[in-house]
């Protein structure tokens, strides 16, 4: 089963490009999950409830055009699959038959008292459905970020409120904020993240005050993590072009 719901783009989704940044197209594919597993009969009360949660592992994300200020899109989501402690997920959005954004992601399972990775439910296959068409990257499941390198550039970030999830923790859109803000500074604006490829490794709990974001650069293409001087948080793979 494919969900799909459509909305316009609104000023406060857009950047000084009048365009919608990779964190906010990252905000549109949580609702469309989220969206998924109301449908259902998982929705954030439930999964809370039973103390459960679905966490995000990984992403492989293509723009092929930012969706721009009132522009009218449809967002479509869909369960590849769920087995053992992971459920692989598919994301497409689209501006009437042109295709803007394609991405593939692998979720966790886990029990959010404990913190600790919780087996699926055998039912909860069934319960979302199975459609196996690929939006972008059949395997992602098998790869893993670089991290092992020294940023050329690092910018320091101060954690606020306003990042912090009803998990707790630095919601997964801020990540992509950090390297947002990471490549319009080191740039000044002049270039723009066409492909994106990100594996979360722990939350940024709320004691965190503040981390870094490096980036390592070859050409247009470059490997980044989030991190401190002792976690890492994330890391991945970035593709960069002009602004059009």
């Amino acid at each position: 089963m494919k969900v799909n719901y459509s909305k316009k783009i609104s000023y406060f989704e857009i950047d000084t490009g009048f365009k919608m940044p990779p964190s906010r197209v990252f905000q549109l594919f949580q609702e469309a999950a989220v969206t998924h597993s109301e449908i259902v009969g998982y929705g954030m009360n439930t999964l809370i409830r039973n103390g459960w949660g679905w966490v995000l592992n990984k992403i492989d994300m293509e723009i092929f055009r930012y969706p721009e200020y009132k522009e009218d899109i449809e967002v479509a989501t869909w369960s590849r699959g769920i087995r053992g402690v992971k459920g692989l997920r598919e994301f497409e959005i689209f501006s009437g038959q042109n295709k803007l954004v394609s991405a593939s992601s692998v979720w966790v399972f886990v029990d959010i008292r404990s913190g600790k990775i919780k087996r699926v439910s055998s039912d909860m296959n069934d319960i979302y459905t199975v459609t196996k068409d690929i939006a972008l990257n059949p395997d992602l499941g098998r790869w893993k970020a670089n991290t092992d390198f020294q940023p050329d550039h690092n910018v320091l970030f101060t954690t606020r409120y306003s990042d912090y999830d009803p998990l707790g923790h630095v919601n997964n859109c801020m990540y992509v904020h950090y390297l947002e803000t990471l490549v319009s500074r080191l740039f000044d604006n002049e270039k723009q993240i066409l492909k994106l490829k990100i594996q979360f490794h722990k939350e940024i709990g709320q004691h965190i005050d503040m981390v870094k974001g490096g980036l390592k650069q070859s050409g247009e293409e470059g490997v980044f993590k989030i991190y401190d001087a002792q976690t890492l948080y994330a890391g991945g793979e970035v593709s960069l072009t002009k602004q059009t």
